[in-house]
């Protein structure tokens, strides 16, 4: 606690060894503890002045009242401890409940790709599954006449008479003597060597002027054993034929009702026929081969009754 006989003179005494810093809030503690009015000093970096009425306590002693401790403002102005700011007033709902709605989500790009991705995958396993398709609808189904030729004149396989058997360097071929208005009958094995199982749909019938293929004829063995050759052979009726196996079929042939002595010396062959089958729901017919083998009828020249489309 600050005394003198003089209040005024020992504050700018005080003030005037403290540096310029310090200058403003050394005022104001003198002025609350002097209990002082105005005052004005002189200091090293010029006057300051306080904006304070004079203190209760003065006015109280001049006109004669007991001294009392003094009350004076404080100069809140050069007072960095005071607060000069009002409190805020502070909604409390407002900490714990949403004043603002939410904002509007971003659209996500990532269904829209996801979408496109599955799309092309869909596509190209389709554009895949169909191009597969296709080429194991059209590819070869690898066909073929083995296990023969054996030919008769009946379905009892007894009359074989002018039929001929000659080794060349195309395999083996069946000559057979012209005979108007006669039969053929051809037997073989109808092998599936391709990759694919296949169902025959069966055999289309051909004309050849001279001869015409009829039928063919499929093998079924009765389950109590071998019937013989003409029961053994049933019409045809559509079958799966697997891959690697052979089903004993029968080719049956017409011969045209030719006059022998216009005909002249000469052959017609074939060495395959049409099949009709069907694979991965497709129905499609291939010219089978003879494998290693050929059919000759010995015939040619002119014909009077010929087998052709228009007969």
């Amino acid at each position: 606690m600050l005394a003198a006989d003089h209040p005024g003179q020992h504050a700018a005494a005080v003030i005037a060894q403290l540096p310029d810093t310090r200058l403003a809030h050394t005022t104001q503690r003198i002025t609350r503890e002097t209990g002082t009015g105005p005052l004005t000093f002189r200091a090293k970096t010029g006057v300051i002045r306080t904006k304070h009425a004079r203190c209760r306590g003065e006015r109280a002693a001049r006109a004669g009242a007991p001294e009392r401790p003094p009350r004076c403002h404080v100069n809140d102005l050069f007072d960095p401890l005071a607060d000069s700011t009002p409190p805020l007033e502070v909604d409390i709902r407002a900490l714990t409940s949403r004043t603002t709605a939410d904002p509007d989500p971003v659209p996500s790009r990532w269904p829209a790709v996801a979408l496109r991705v599955a799309v092309a995958a869909l596509v190209g396993a389709v554009a895949g599954v169909g191009l597969w398709w296709h080429r194991t609808v059209t590819a070869d189904p690898g066909l073929e006449f083995t296990s023969g030729p054996n030919a008769y004149r009946d379905t009892a396989f007894t009359d074989y008479s002018g039929i001929t058997r000659n080794r060349n360097l195309l395999g083996e071929e069946i000559d057979v003597a012209f005979v108007p208005a006669g039969h053929l009958y051809v037997t073989f094995g109808l092998y599936n060597g391709g990759p694919h199982d296949v169902r025959i749909e069966g055999a289309p019938p051909q004309k050849m002027y001279y001869w015409a293929f009829d039928r063919m004829s499929v093998a079924h063995d009765p389950a109590a054993g071998f019937a013989g050759f003409d029961r053994r052979y049933q019409p045809f009726r559509p079958f799966t034929l697997h891959r690697g196996e052979t089903a004993d079929v029968r080719l049956e042939f017409r011969l045209a009702d030719c006059d022998p002595a216009t005909l002249q010396p000469g052959q017609s062959y074939i060495r395959d026929l049409p099949v009709r089958y069907r694979t991965f729901g497709a129905t499609r017919t291939a010219q089978v081969p003879l494998r290693d083998a050929a059919v000759a009828l010995e015939a040619s020249g002119k014909c009077l009754h010929p087998i052709t489309d228009h007969n």
